[in-house]
């Protein structure tokens, strides 16, 4: 029997898509690098929120890696060479990600291209991360839906990618998955699951913070839900000290994040515009036409298609006796709608109470980070929208639902392409020209930092405000010599020794007291036997101070570790230790 022009030609594109579905991670990197070429072509937009502030510690902790330190904490060439501690509270993840394509470095001296082609591996690798954990619970096609749906969704893709530069939080996309992948498998018995969680869940630590805090305690809510009875016990307490070796995985990053708060300008990150309040996404005056507000119907509408999603695949997985496989599901469903009602509900207003009382979540410092989690539970339940059953039959409730969803879903995507590109294009049709100006290498080769990273001991910037320190490293930078004689007299030679060190030949009659051009940070001592060279905070700038006695004197300064910063370094180590050998533990005992 002949066939038709038509039946061959859909004979033809079923089999090209049935091709394509035998190879989803072929096409989830397609896609992903097509969709990420704007930020490759052009590099990372410096119009972009946070993007100045991730290029300058950037180009600072790669050149110092490539120099021999494993892990650069203090940045020697920003705030115009008086240096930053930002590495001491900035996890390191994403610098040491981009330092993979450093080979550009001479092409690229600021690392634009760097950063971009970084954040866009990371884009990929989160839908490859994700489809190999929604691979567990439903088939390919299912999987590669969700994989694309999580590393295109807007408060990924477009808004934190695009438009605001937030490097960290697009990086931290891509251990979630994997995180709530070795969970599962723990409530499952299966091999290596703990050593697995704990690499994870230590990678999203080194990766942010906020992040970290805010998924943290819906992983043993979902043990719970997705374990068997019997198992929940043991589940729960293989989870929860997998959670605790993969903190002491990170302990070289945490313990100076968390201990060396005093030492800088912290408190200006959660106050003035930066508090929370003043970040409310969803509120009662929805139709002014702002940017939030614009955020706010994106996340309504996928919201809106996600309750369709879900509230259609309970109905259908409760008309019968299902399998195990299926229970599962609607436990893993339950668990991202929840998921989407509390994210929901901590960017409005009526959160305000949480973000008084407990203690922890103003730390978050904008409730927009709650988008993270949404978009993992969005992944979960909206490709049941677009692979429901098509039939000839009357309709039912069932798919009444999934209409209406589809709908939602729909009037989201159109929301988006206009979101993307009114703001995406915005910033990045004119990031060439904003980065070949003279003003900008200037902005760039001076490198003022964030204020919140500012030594305490600098008052004349933080009794004042952020223009007093971009006015003072403008003086330090355009400076002839890297030191100023405060007292004394005498000949003075300074040669920096490395990002944490210094080389001081000083010859005086009557003693000199003088001012190094680099910001103090403790740690700082005289690695030679000179009696009374004082090492101290000069009054108002907060520079390395130093008071040398009267002669010739030859002298090395440096910045020695901290005591946390040893413990940090010795409980890692401890952790990988352990972890080592419950990986030969398992693997004899398999």
């Amino acid at each position: 029997m002949k066939r038709t022009t038509r039946q061959i030609n859909q004979s033809d594109g079923t089999n090209r898509l049935s091709l394509l579905m035998r190879s989803p991670g072929f096409l989830i990197v397609v896609i992903g690098i097509i969709f990420s070429l704007p930020v490759i072509i052009i590099g990372l937009s410096l119009q972009t929120h946070d993007a100045f502030f991730h290029t300058q510690w950037y180009a600072t902790f790669s050149q110092q890696l490539f120099n021999g330190e494993l892990y650069p904490r203090w940045m020697m060439d920003v705030n115009g060479g008086l240096g930053s501690p930002a590495y001491f509270f900035y996890p390191p993840m994403m610098s040491y990600t981009a330092s993979l394509f450093a080979f550009l470095k001479p092409i690229d001296p600021y690392g634009l291209y760097q950063l971009a082609l970084a954040a866009s591996f990371m884009i990929v690798v989160s839908g490859l991360t994700a489809y190999k954990w929604l691979k567990e619970f439903h088939d390919r096609r299912y999987a590669l839906i969700g994989a694309l749906i999580y590393m295109l969704i807007p408060f990924h893709y477009s808004i934190d990618l695009l438009i605001r530069s937030a490097l960290a939080q697009v990086c931290a996309y891509v251990w979630l998955p994997l995180i709530l992948l070795g969970a599962w498998r723990i409530t499952i018995k299966g091999r290596f699951a703990p050593v697995g969680l704990s690499l994870s869940y230590g990678a999203l630590i080194l990766t942010h913070a906020p992040t970290t805090l805010l998924f943290s305690p819906f992983i043993p809510l979902y043990v719970l839900l997705l374990a068997k009875p019997k198992d929940r016990i043991r589940s729960l307490a293989i989870t929860i000290g997998s959670m605790a070796l993969g903190v002491g995985l990170s302990a070289t990053y945490l313990m100076t994040a968390v201990t060396h708060q005093d030492y800088v300008n912290m408190s200006t990150m959660f106050v003035g515009v930066f508090e929370y309040s003043r970040h409310w996404l969803v509120t009662t005056d929805l139709f002014s036409f702002t940017y939030s507000n614009q955020v706010a119907w994106l996340i309504l509408s996928f919201s809106g298609a996600s309750l369709f999603a879900w509230w259609s695949s309970q109905r259908s997985t409760m008309q019968e006796d299902q399998p195990l496989e299926t229970r599962r599901v609607r436990q893993l469903n339950r668990f991202a709608m929840g998921v989407i009602l509390v994210s929901l509900f901590m960017i409005t207003p009526l959160s305000m109470p949480l973000w008084e009382y407990i203690p922890l979540l103003p730390k978050v410092q904008f409730p927009h980070r709650f988008l993270v989690l949404l978009s993992l539970s969005l992944a979960l339940l909206l490709p049941s929208l677009l692979i429901g059953k098509r039939t000839s039959e009357k309709s039912t409730p069932t798919s009444s639902l999934r209409t209406w969803g589809r709908i939602s879903f729909g009037v989201a995507v159109v929301l988006t392409v206009i979101f993307t590109v009114k703001y995406g294009w915005g910033f990045y049709s004119v990031a060439k020209e904003h980065h070949n100006a003279p003003e900008t290498h200037e902005q760039l080769a001076i490198a003022v930092d964030a204020f919140e990273y500012v030594p305490r001991w600098c008052k004349r910037a933080i009794e004042r405000d952020y223009h007093e320190i971009q006015q003072l490293v403008r003086e330090k930078y355009h400076a002839k010599q890297g030191f100023t004689i405060e007292e004394g007299d005498g000949y003075v030679e300074a040669e920096r020794n490395g990002s944490r060190g210094y080389i001081l030949n000083v010859k005086s009659d009557s003693g000199i007291v003088l001012d190094l051009h680099r910001f103090y940070y403790p740690g700082w001592e005289s690695e030679d036997e000179i009696d009374s060279v004082i090492l101290s905070p000069s009054p108002q700038e907060g520079l390395l101070r130093v008071q040398v006695p009267s002669g010739d004197h030859t002298m090395r300064l440096r910045m020695a570790a901290t005591p946390t910063e040893h413990l940090g370094n010795i409980i890692s180590l401890a952790s990988f230790a352990i972890l080592a050998l419950i990986w030969l533990y398992m693997r004899k005992r398999e």
